[in-house]
Protein backbone atom coordinates (compact mmCIF):
# COMPACT_ATOMS: atom_id res chain seq x y z
CA UNK A 1 0.00 0.00 0.00
CA UNK A 2 1.41 3.33 -0.91
CA UNK A 3 1.98 5.60 1.88
CA UNK A 4 0.56 9.23 2.24
CA UNK A 5 3.26 11.62 2.17
CA UNK A 6 3.14 14.35 4.83
CA UNK A 7 5.39 17.66 4.74
CA UNK A 8 5.13 20.12 7.77
CA UNK A 9 5.52 24.18 7.81
CA UNK A 10 5.34 25.42 11.31
CA UNK A 11 6.64 28.51 12.71
CA UNK A 12 9.95 29.01 14.95
CA UNK A 13 8.11 28.96 18.34
CA UNK A 14 10.47 27.21 20.45
CA UNK A 15 7.45 26.81 23.63
CA UNK A 16 4.24 26.01 22.41
CA UNK A 17 5.20 24.47 18.89
CA UNK A 18 8.29 22.68 19.63
CA UNK A 19 6.75 20.76 22.62
CA UNK A 20 3.80 19.65 20.40
CA UNK A 21 6.27 18.17 18.16
CA UNK A 22 8.56 16.79 20.37
CA UNK A 23 5.08 14.72 21.44
CA UNK A 24 4.19 14.17 17.76
CA UNK A 25 7.03 13.21 16.56
CA UNK A 26 7.70 9.78 17.74
CA UNK A 27 3.91 8.60 17.11
CA UNK A 28 4.23 9.87 13.59
CA UNK A 29 7.65 7.59 12.85
CA UNK A 30 5.98 4.85 14.37
CA UNK A 31 2.83 5.05 12.16
CA UNK A 32 5.42 3.85 9.43
CA UNK A 33 3.33 1.38 7.41
CA UNK A 34 0.90 4.84 6.59
CA UNK A 35 2.71 7.59 6.58
CA UNK A 36 6.04 9.14 5.40
CA UNK A 37 7.78 12.62 6.35
CA UNK A 38 8.61 13.91 3.30
CA UNK A 39 10.08 17.60 4.99
CA UNK A 40 10.02 20.03 8.11
CA UNK A 41 9.88 23.24 7.20
CA UNK A 42 9.99 26.19 9.70
CA UNK A 43 8.92 29.65 8.84
CA UNK A 44 9.38 32.98 11.11
CA UNK A 45 7.42 33.49 14.14
CA UNK A 46 4.46 35.84 14.29
CA UNK A 47 1.56 37.01 15.97
CA UNK A 48 -1.77 38.87 14.10
CA UNK A 49 0.07 41.28 11.92
CA UNK A 50 3.51 41.57 14.51
CA UNK A 51 6.35 40.60 13.88
CA UNK A 52 8.12 38.20 16.56
CA UNK A 53 10.14 41.56 18.18
CA UNK A 54 6.70 43.09 19.15
CA UNK A 55 4.54 39.96 20.69
CA UNK A 56 5.88 40.44 23.44
CA UNK A 57 5.38 44.32 23.87
CA UNK A 58 1.50 43.57 22.24
CA UNK A 59 0.98 40.91 25.56
CA UNK A 60 2.18 43.69 28.13
CA UNK A 61 0.43 46.10 26.53
CA UNK A 62 -3.13 43.90 25.65
CA UNK A 63 -2.79 41.71 29.03
CA UNK A 64 -1.49 44.30 31.42
CA UNK A 65 1.70 44.01 34.12
CA UNK A 66 0.93 41.12 36.00
CA UNK A 67 0.00 39.01 33.15
CA UNK A 68 2.90 39.64 31.32
CA UNK A 69 5.21 38.68 34.34
CA UNK A 70 3.66 35.59 34.64
CA UNK A 71 4.04 34.50 31.46
CA UNK A 72 7.57 35.51 31.56
CA UNK A 73 7.90 33.26 34.18
CA UNK A 74 6.37 30.51 33.04
CA UNK A 75 8.35 30.81 30.22
CA UNK A 76 11.10 30.26 32.29
CA UNK A 77 10.15 27.54 34.35
CA UNK A 78 8.88 25.80 30.61
CA UNK A 79 12.77 26.38 29.12
CA UNK A 80 13.99 25.57 32.36
CA UNK A 81 12.37 22.10 31.75
CA UNK A 82 13.04 21.10 28.40
CA UNK A 83 16.50 21.92 28.91
CA UNK A 84 16.81 19.20 31.76
CA UNK A 85 14.66 16.89 29.39
CA UNK A 86 17.46 17.53 26.73
CA UNK A 87 20.32 16.32 28.59
CA UNK A 88 19.04 13.34 29.15
CA UNK A 89 17.80 13.16 25.19
CA UNK A 90 14.49 13.01 25.83
CA UNK A 91 13.70 16.54 24.08
CA UNK A 92 14.99 18.42 21.35
CA UNK A 93 15.78 22.51 21.98
CA UNK A 94 14.96 23.15 18.29
CA UNK A 95 13.79 21.83 15.38
CA UNK A 96 16.57 21.31 13.37
CA UNK A 97 18.08 19.26 16.11
CA UNK A 98 14.54 17.72 16.17
CA UNK A 99 14.49 16.86 12.57
CA UNK A 100 18.17 15.85 13.11
CA UNK A 101 16.92 12.67 15.91
CA UNK A 102 14.23 11.12 13.18
CA UNK A 103 16.22 11.99 10.08
CA UNK A 104 14.04 14.40 8.39
CA UNK A 105 14.86 17.04 5.54
CA UNK A 106 15.23 20.44 7.80
CA UNK A 107 14.55 23.51 5.87
CA UNK A 108 13.69 27.55 6.33
CA UNK A 109 11.87 29.76 5.18
CA UNK A 110 10.83 33.66 5.89
CA UNK A 111 6.95 32.32 5.14
CA UNK A 112 4.87 29.61 4.14
CA UNK A 113 3.76 31.54 1.29
CA UNK A 114 6.89 31.48 -0.21
CA UNK A 115 7.17 29.78 -3.40
CA UNK A 116 10.40 28.06 -2.65
CA UNK A 117 8.00 25.71 -0.37
CA UNK A 118 4.80 25.69 -3.09
CA UNK A 119 7.33 24.50 -5.62
CA UNK A 120 9.24 21.91 -3.18
CA UNK A 121 5.65 20.22 -2.20
CA UNK A 122 4.76 19.80 -5.74
CA UNK A 123 8.27 18.32 -6.53
CA UNK A 124 8.05 15.62 -3.93
CA UNK A 125 4.42 14.81 -4.43
CA UNK A 126 3.65 15.97 -0.62
CA UNK A 127 0.13 14.56 -0.13
CA UNK A 128 -0.88 16.27 3.14
CA UNK A 129 0.95 19.77 4.78
CA UNK A 130 0.52 19.74 8.21
CA UNK A 131 0.81 23.39 9.33
CA UNK A 132 1.15 25.04 12.70
CA UNK A 133 1.68 28.63 11.59
CA UNK A 134 -0.15 32.11 12.24
CA UNK A 135 0.62 33.00 8.69
CA UNK A 136 -2.60 33.48 6.34
CA UNK A 137 -1.90 31.14 3.27
CA UNK A 138 -1.88 32.59 -0.07
CA UNK A 139 -2.10 32.03 -4.05
CA UNK A 140 -0.01 28.64 -5.10
CA UNK A 141 0.83 27.03 -1.11
CA UNK A 142 -3.16 26.01 -1.35
CA UNK A 143 -2.77 23.85 -4.06
CA UNK A 144 0.57 22.32 -3.49
CA UNK A 145 -0.45 19.35 -1.68
CA UNK A 146 -2.04 16.78 -3.71
CA UNK A 147 -4.55 16.02 -1.04
CA UNK A 148 -4.95 18.60 1.43
CA UNK A 149 -3.68 21.45 4.07
CA UNK A 150 -4.42 20.49 7.78
CA UNK A 151 -4.48 23.14 10.55
CA UNK A 152 -4.92 22.84 14.06
CA UNK A 153 -7.63 25.61 15.56
CA UNK A 154 -8.44 25.84 19.20
CA UNK A 155 -11.73 25.74 19.32
CA UNK A 156 -14.92 23.95 18.57
CA UNK A 157 -15.44 25.38 14.79
CA UNK A 158 -17.27 26.85 13.43
CA UNK A 159 -17.12 29.26 16.59
CA UNK A 160 -14.73 31.67 17.59
CA UNK A 161 -12.76 31.47 13.83
CA UNK A 162 -9.33 33.75 14.57
CA UNK A 163 -7.20 34.69 17.27
CA UNK A 164 -6.93 33.85 20.58
CA UNK A 165 -10.49 31.71 20.82
CA UNK A 166 -10.04 30.72 24.45
CA UNK A 167 -10.87 34.61 25.55
CA UNK A 168 -13.94 34.69 23.16
CA UNK A 169 -15.00 31.60 24.18
CA UNK A 170 -15.28 32.38 27.56
CA UNK A 171 -16.35 35.72 27.11
CA UNK A 172 -19.79 34.14 25.49
CA UNK A 173 -19.49 30.92 27.70
CA UNK A 174 -19.38 28.70 25.04
CA UNK A 175 -17.23 25.42 25.39
CA UNK A 176 -13.99 24.78 24.69
CA UNK A 177 -12.07 22.70 22.13
CA UNK A 178 -9.90 22.07 19.21
CA UNK A 179 -10.36 21.10 15.80
CA UNK A 180 -8.41 20.14 12.82
CA UNK A 181 -9.53 21.63 9.89
CA UNK A 182 -8.95 21.37 5.89
CA UNK A 183 -7.47 24.69 5.05
CA UNK A 184 -8.86 26.83 2.00
CA UNK A 185 -8.91 30.71 1.64
CA UNK A 186 -11.36 31.71 4.05
CA UNK A 187 -9.98 31.65 7.09
CA UNK A 188 -10.95 28.40 9.52
CA UNK A 189 -13.38 27.78 7.19
CA UNK A 190 -12.59 24.02 5.54
CA UNK A 191 -14.00 20.60 6.59
CA UNK A 192 -13.59 19.12 9.95
CA UNK A 193 -11.37 16.21 9.87
CA UNK A 194 -11.42 15.92 14.12
CA UNK A 195 -13.20 17.59 16.86
CA UNK A 196 -12.89 17.56 20.66
CA UNK A 197 -14.70 19.38 23.71
CA UNK A 198 -11.87 20.09 26.43
CA UNK A 199 -13.89 20.36 29.33
CA UNK A 200 -12.05 19.67 32.34
CA UNK A 201 -11.96 22.51 34.66
CA UNK A 202 -8.23 22.05 35.37
CA UNK A 203 -7.41 22.61 31.79
CA UNK A 204 -9.86 25.04 31.00
CA UNK A 205 -9.44 27.44 33.74
CA UNK A 206 -6.98 29.87 32.50
CA UNK A 207 -5.46 30.64 28.85
CA UNK A 208 -2.24 29.07 29.91
CA UNK A 209 -3.38 25.79 31.10
CA UNK A 210 -5.92 25.01 28.13
CA UNK A 211 -3.15 25.61 25.67
CA UNK A 212 -0.53 23.24 27.43
CA UNK A 213 -3.43 20.52 27.31
CA UNK A 214 -4.04 20.97 23.86
CA UNK A 215 -0.18 21.15 22.87
CA UNK A 216 -0.01 17.79 25.39
CA UNK A 217 -1.97 15.80 23.25
CA UNK A 218 -1.59 17.30 19.93
CA UNK A 219 0.26 14.03 18.27
CA UNK A 220 -2.47 11.95 19.04
CA UNK A 221 -5.18 14.31 17.50
CA UNK A 222 -3.30 14.92 14.64
CA UNK A 223 -2.49 11.13 13.64
CA UNK A 224 -6.66 10.89 13.46
CA UNK A 225 -7.12 14.17 11.32
CA UNK A 226 -4.77 12.94 8.92
CA UNK A 227 -6.04 8.91 8.90
CA UNK A 228 -9.26 10.81 8.39
CA UNK A 229 -8.16 13.19 5.98
CA UNK A 230 -6.67 9.96 3.98
CA UNK A 231 -9.49 8.25 4.10
CA UNK A 232 -11.89 10.88 2.79
CA UNK A 233 -13.61 11.44 6.15
CA UNK A 234 -14.74 14.62 8.03
CA UNK A 235 -16.76 15.31 10.94
CA UNK A 236 -19.84 16.98 11.43
CA UNK A 237 -19.79 19.87 13.90
CA UNK A 238 -22.36 20.06 16.87
CA UNK A 239 -25.28 22.55 15.97
CA UNK A 240 -24.08 24.48 18.89
CA UNK A 241 -21.35 25.42 17.64
CA UNK A 242 -22.29 28.70 16.10
CA UNK A 243 -20.75 30.26 13.70
CA UNK A 244 -18.87 33.46 14.86
CA UNK A 245 -15.24 35.42 14.13
CA UNK A 246 -13.14 37.43 16.18
CA UNK A 247 -9.72 39.18 15.45
CA UNK A 248 -7.24 40.30 17.98
CA UNK A 249 -8.55 41.36 21.71
CA UNK A 250 -8.23 44.97 22.97
CA UNK A 251 -7.60 46.03 26.17
CA UNK A 252 -10.83 46.94 26.78
CA UNK A 253 -11.70 43.62 25.70
CA UNK A 254 -9.37 42.06 28.06
CA UNK A 255 -11.06 43.80 31.36
CA UNK A 256 -14.87 41.87 30.27
CA UNK A 257 -12.56 38.90 29.99
CA UNK A 258 -11.72 39.57 33.37
CA UNK A 259 -14.34 40.79 35.04
CA UNK A 260 -16.14 37.39 33.47
CA UNK A 261 -13.86 35.85 36.16
CA UNK A 262 -11.29 34.85 32.92
CA UNK A 263 -7.92 34.08 33.57
CA UNK A 264 -4.81 34.30 31.36
CA UNK A 265 -2.22 32.46 33.77
CA UNK A 266 -2.52 31.42 37.17
CA UNK A 267 0.37 30.93 39.85
CA UNK A 268 0.00 27.17 39.75
CA UNK A 269 0.36 26.98 36.33
CA UNK A 270 4.07 27.56 36.93
CA UNK A 271 4.39 23.98 37.59
CA UNK A 272 2.87 23.06 34.41
CA UNK A 273 6.06 22.40 32.55
CA UNK A 274 7.19 19.85 35.33
CA UNK A 275 4.52 17.23 33.55
CA UNK A 276 6.18 17.78 30.43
Amino acid sequence: MKKTRIAVVCQNDTLWSLYAWNKAMPLLTKATNEFEIAGFWVCDEKLINLEKSSIWKWYLKTFRARNFFMLTAFVGVFKSITLLKSIGLNYSMSFKSLCKTYNIPYQTTPSPNDKALSDWLKKNEVDILVIMVSHILKGEILTSATNCIINKHAALLPANKGVFPYIWAHMKQESQGISFHKVIRKIDEGEILYQKAIEDKRWTSSMISFYFSIYRDFGNMLLIALSNAKNNIVIAPEKSNITSYHGAPTVNDYYKFKKLKGKIVRFKDLFLPFEL
